[in-house]
Formats: structure tokens, sequence, C-alpha cells
């Protein structure tokens, strides 16, 4: 099966299990008998999720809360979070930097001797 149609299909029974909120597969299945082998497990992976998906209306005190941090926050204290955090592991940036550079350095030295064979092996191979 074209996998276009196949998304398509699934994408047809989505919409129509959201809007209509009961689960027909057995319906939609009956329709294309040629294609339940492909769509059966997709269907019931869609109802599953539909099911386990429910949304959720947050409480008027959460929300209260969530506006009073979003208004609290500002760029400057983002950046004074992460200059703290800069301070308290400088040790461990430093050492992360230090192992990035010995990292590229042995990649360096591993690109110059595998350059080095090649050439050589052109060189064999030219003679």
């Amino acid at each position: 099966m074209d996998e276009k149609v196949l998304a398509e299909l699934i994408d047809s029974y989505t919409e129509k299990l959201l809007r209509e909120g009961e689960d027909k597969a057995e319906e939609f299945l009956a329709l294309l008998p040629q294609y339940t082998e492909k769509l059966k497990p997709l269907m019931q992976l869609v109802g599953e999720l539909q099911t386990a998906l429910k949304p959720v209306n947050p409480s008027p005190a959460f929300r209260r809360e969530l506006l009073v941090q979003l208004k609290s926050y500002t760029p400057a204290k983002e950046r004074k979070l992460l200059r703290e955090w800069v301070t308290e592991h400088r040790r461990e940036l430093a050492v992360g930097a230090a192992l990035v550079g010995s990292a590229f350095s042995i990649a360096g030295v591993l690109a110059y001797f595998i350059k080095i064979h090649v050439q050589k092996q052109a060189r064999e191979m030219a003679a």
C-alpha cells in the first residue's frame, strides 16, 4: 500500500474519532477490508492515544500562578541565573573545554596520518 494513502486513511480516521468521540474502527475497517492488516494496529494506537491524552483544563489557581511567573520573567533574570550556573560549574566547563580541544588535536593527528598513508599508497600504485 502506498504510504501516502495509508497516512491519509489514518488521518481521516483520527479526525472522525476526534470529531465524534467514539471509536468506530471496525466500521472503518469494514469499508476497506484490503487494508485491514496494515490499518488495524495503527487505528488501535490512535484510539489508545485518544483515550490517554484527554484535554485538561488547568485550575484557576494554576493559571494565576503561571501568569505571575510569566510576568515576572525577564531576560536579566535569565542572564543572572546563567552567570551563577557558569560560576558554579567553572571547573567542569574548563575540563570539558580541554577535552574538546584534546579531541580536536587527536582528530588532527589522525587526519595527518591518514593523509600520509593515502599518499604513500598512491605513490606505490603509481610506481
